[in-house]
């Protein structure tokens, strides 16, 4: 079960992922599973990526569900 928390600040947490498919400062997508998740924005970084779990930094513009 993929988990995405987001909070005031600019950073998003999120749960049951598989890999990074496409990072840079604009664009992050995540595979989880058969689910990917895409984060658009500005100055996109990932701080932690560690047993299945992300922590995203930036300015978060939209978050997508593709699957």
């Amino acid at each position: 079960v993929t988990g995405v928390q987001t909070c005031a600040l600019p950073i998003s947490s999120i749960d049951g992922l598989c890999g990074v498919l496409e990072y840079d400062g604009e664009r992050i997508r995540l595979s989880a599973g058969k689910e990917e998740i895409v984060f658009c924005g500005k100055g996109l970084s990932i701080d932690v990526f560690d047993l299945g779990q992300a922590v995203i930094r930036g300015d978060i513009e939209n978050v997508r569900f593709c699957g």
